[in-house]
């Protein structure tokens, strides 16, 4: 038997007279009789008239059985008798009430046994989508409150795990975006690293001959070195290092630290990359 906090008591309390409220809004207290009239051939008593029921604590407590005897008789009631009602409820009362789905139950209960069987949070929870693609989704009533959500967190909370198994965890600290960001900058500058200007291309020309080299050549350009006495070796580079990349995007000049920088930065792509493979796989 479940038990019930003095929250939820209220909470039951409150749904109740909402109900019976609204069922005499709309006189549909006198069409349940009519029903009861019909399918059952006995008159509909409501529990106010019922000595056990009198009591709302009594109500509180018999909530498990009031709910199964309810779900009893209407399974004896003829299939396209059965299939109106309930279309009469998901289609007309509860739009008409401003109720969530979590209420349907109150009209069953109130038309098989004459008592009401509100829901104790003003919430519903549903799995929504094909498999795999699937999603929580929470309906809230008008008469919601932060309560309900935070005594239904840990169903939410399981059925997102149950529907997400793999899903990482994210905890955001004052480092974190930064990180993410030189991560995402280095990223795209590694697939550009081949895109080098004439200066990081031969990084050791002077400024004279780098004027020069659209126009003669590199060819030309050694033989001019040649003739001046310059016997350093030209560096030609096709694609910039990791640590050059670094040192280009943050500035970092001391060797350790860039070092570090860089292997950070691998270490980060590598755990891209794995999270990537299992979504993929």
């Amino acid at each position: 038997m479940k038990s019930y906090s003095k929250k939820q008591i209220r909470r039951i309390l409150k749904n109740e007279y909402i109900f019976l409220k609204k069922l005499v809004q709309h006189n549909l207290m006198q069409l349940f009789e009519l029903m009861s009239l019909e399918l059952f051939s006995r008159e509909l008593i409501w529990f106010t008239n019922q000595d056990r029921y009198a009591e709302f604590a009594n109500r509180v407590v018999d909530r498990d059985r009031v709910l199964l005897k309810s779900l009893g008789e209407i399974t004896q009631w003829p299939n396209d008798k059965l299939g109106q009602f309930l279309a009469l409820i998901d289609n007309d009362l509860l739009p008409r009430f401003g109720f969530g789905p979590e209420w349907r139950d109150a009209f069953i209960t109130a038309i098989a046994t004459g008592v009401p069987i509100v829901p104790d949070r003003n919430l519903f929870i549903k799995t929504t989508g094909v498999q795999g693609k699937q999603s929580v989704v929470l309906i809230l009533s008008p008469t919601a409150s932060v309560d309900d959500i935070k005594e239904a967190w840990p169903e939410i909370k399981r059925r997102q795990k149950e529907l997400w198994p793999d899903f990482e965890k994210i905890n955001l600290n004052k480092k974190s975006y930064p990180r993410l960001r030189d991560f995402v900058q280095f990223k795209v500058a590694k697939k550009n690293r081949s895109n080098l200007s004439m200066g990081e291309r031969y990084p050791n020309l002077s400024d004279y001959d780098l004027r020069m080299l659209p126009i003669d050549g590199i060819k030309k350009i050694k033989k001019y070195r040649i003739e001046r006495g310059v016997r350093t070796k030209i560096i030609i580079r096709n694609r910039k290092k990791n640590t050059d990349i670094v040192k280009d995007l943050l500035g970092i000049k001391n060797k350790n630290a860039l070092k570090r920088k860089v292997e950070s930065l691998k270490k980060a792509g590598q755990r891209m990359a794995k999270k990537e493979g299992q979504l993929s796989g």
